[in-house]
This record gives structure tokens, sequence and C-alpha cells, in this order.
């Protein structure tokens, strides 16, 4: 009988399966994360530091649509630029998820012994903090990564390159700089402390632990849940975005009008960004570029769930019967050293 894996091999396992799944799920939808991202940058002027100032002109507003802007990139930059910063994009994705799902299924024994103390009625809770917690560990980790790509998504082609975000961002504010988003990064880890409530209650509703499950409920399920945590959580996704695509003014960093403008936007915090948001461009504002980030996020969390379930089974197997040969061999190992010293 072979002993039950540890805590930390199941926390390998799942995370390993949640990297692969991650890193599927980016390559397949990747066009959408850039369109999202450079509809979630916008702002009325094409400058981010006047968003928190009412529009002086009286001018309408007329702000690019999902179709604009993929017409945009494709006119400017070719079919290559649906495709800018793929790569740091793909190691984040799998950086993410494999924190993630490493810190969720760490702390999964600890939340299990608070959800049985605190009784069915904390359930819910307990399970939003589980995943809450998980996902703000994973911030930390990430947002440097993360600042990066979304320098590199919104960026021209001519100054597109990883250096250059690198740099750009380090001379913008210092090494902090590359946690200046942190704030929203971090209230929007309910995102994934939501996802994987609710898929833990479909779960425990069907009766069926995630091996069970088929690729259909699989991608339903992931389809299904975050479809519902994106829709509460955007607002903050969309200001997450816009600070860090903010550039301070070429020639103007330290001093000016215009710099004194940026750093007064990045001085007011995140809840007077969202309220200048919506003097602005209204409470509509706070959900521009919803739809390609509602269906980029579903289909991503959908096609991440269902190959993480199922490679996670696979892993699990393999893991199990490489800990089953291993024992086998140290007890040969002990039988043939019994056998020389007798």
């Amino acid at each position: 009988m072979s002993r039950a894996p540890t805590s930390v091999n199941n926390a390998v396992v799942d995370a390993a399966a949640g990297a692969l799944g991650g890193l599927v799920s980016t390559v397949m939808i990747y066009p959408l994360d850039v369109v999202k991202t450079r509809l979630q940058a916008s702002s009325s002027s094409g400058n981010l530091s006047q968003i928190v100032e009412e529009d002086e002109t009286g001018e309408d507003t007329i702000f690019p649509s999902f179709v604009d802007t993929v017409r945009d990139l494709v006119r400017r930059d070719g079919v290559v630029g649906l495709y800018a910063g793929l790569a740091p994009s793909a190691i984040k994705s799998s950086l993410t998820t494999y924190v993630f799902y490493f810190c969720y299924s760490s702390l999964r024994r600890t939340f299990r012994h608070i959800e049985r103390s605190s009784g069915p009625s904390a359930a819910v809770l307990v399970n939003l903090a589980h995943g809450t917690i998980a996902g703000a560990m994973t911030q930390v980790v990430v947002m440097p990564l993360d600042m990066i790509i979304a320098r590199l998504q919104t960026s021209d082609e001519e100054s597109r390159s990883f250096i250059g975000a690198v740099k750009g961002i380090y001379r913008e504010g210092g090494l902090v700089n590359f946690w200046s988003s942190l704030a929203p990064g971090l209230l929007i880890c309910i995102n994934p402390g939501m996802t994987q409530t609710i898929q833990d209650r479909i779960r425990g509703y069907r009766g069926k632990r995630r091996h069970e499950l088929t690729a259909a409920e699989s991608l339903w399920m992931g389809l299904v849940s975050k479809a519902i945590a994106s829709v509460v959580t955007y607002p903050l996704s969309r200001a997450k975005t816009q600070m860090q695509t903010l550039r301070a003014p070429v020639g103007k960093a330290q001093s000016g009008e215009s710099g004194s403008r940026e750093s007064a936007v990045q001085s007011r915090g995140l809840l007077s960004y969202l309220a200048a948001i919506c003097r602005k461009e209204g409470v509509a504002g706070l959900f521009r570029g919803l739809w390609p980030d509602l269906v980029k996020k579903a289909l991503g969390e959908a096609i991440l769930t269902a190959v993480r379930d199922k490679v996670g089974v696979l892993l699990a197997l393999v893991w199990t019967s490489l800990a089953i040969r291993r024992q086998k061999l140290r007890r040969q190992r002990l039988i043939r050293f019994q056998e020389v010293r007798s």
C-alpha cells in the first residue's frame, strides 16, 4: 500500500497543471487580451492625465470600439500587432497560475479546518477568503511582469521592446514603480477568490470531484465562474490597466504642468481615480472594454480549467507511479542490505 501524497506534492501537481493550462489558454486567446488592454487604456483625449479633469472644451468624446481597435492595430502593425508581448505574457500566465494554484493548494488544509470550525453558514466566505488570499500572494510576485506586459501591449511598434519597457517604468518612479498598481491589483484578487468559490459550489452541487468532471463540464464551469467574477471586478481592472500604462510625458517627467498632472493622478488614489473616470466618461466608462475582457477571461478560464483538470489527473497518476516505484526500489535495497548482513 503506497503512502498518500503529501500536501506539498499535491500543491506541486496542482501548480504544474495550472501553469500548463494557463499557457495553453493564453496562446489561444491572446489577441483578445491585446485588444482588451488597448480599450481599457484608452481615454477620451488619448492622454491619461486629462481623465481627472472636466472636459473644458465641451466637445463630444469619441471612444474606439472593439472593431476600430482591431482594424487600427492590423493596419498599423499588421497581424503581428495582435500578438504584441506574447512571450512575456505567456511566461507571466504560466507563472501566475503556477503560483496561484500552489498557494491555493497549500492553504487548502488550513481553510478546510477553518470551514469545519466555522460551520456551514460561513462556508462561502471561507472559500472566498481562501481564493482571495492566494490571489493576493500571486499579485505580489507577478505584478512587475504584469506592468511590463501592459506597457508592451500599449506601446507603438517602434518603441516596443522588453528592455525598453523595463527602463521606462524604472525611469518614471524607480524600483517601487513596478508595484505602483498593486493596490487595485490586490483588490482584484477577489476575482480568483470568487472564481474558485463558484467552481467549488458548482462541484458540490453536482456531487463531483475535479477528476470526475468531463471536459465539457470543466469548460462550462470555468466559463460561468469567470464571467460572473469578471463583471463584478471589471472597474478595478480598468483602473489597474490605466495606472500600469500611465507614462510620464517625455521631457516633462520632473517639471511642467503635464508632469505635475501625471503625478496628481498617481497620488489621488484608486477611489479618486475611479470617481474621475465616472465624471469624465460616466458610469459606463468604468466598463469600457468589458466585452473583450469578459470573452477573453471567460474563455481563458474555461480552457484553463479543462486543461488543468485533465492534466492534473495525468500528473497525479505519474507522480503516484513514481512514488510507488521509489518505494519498491527502497524495499529492494533494504532486502539486499539485510541479506548481505545475514
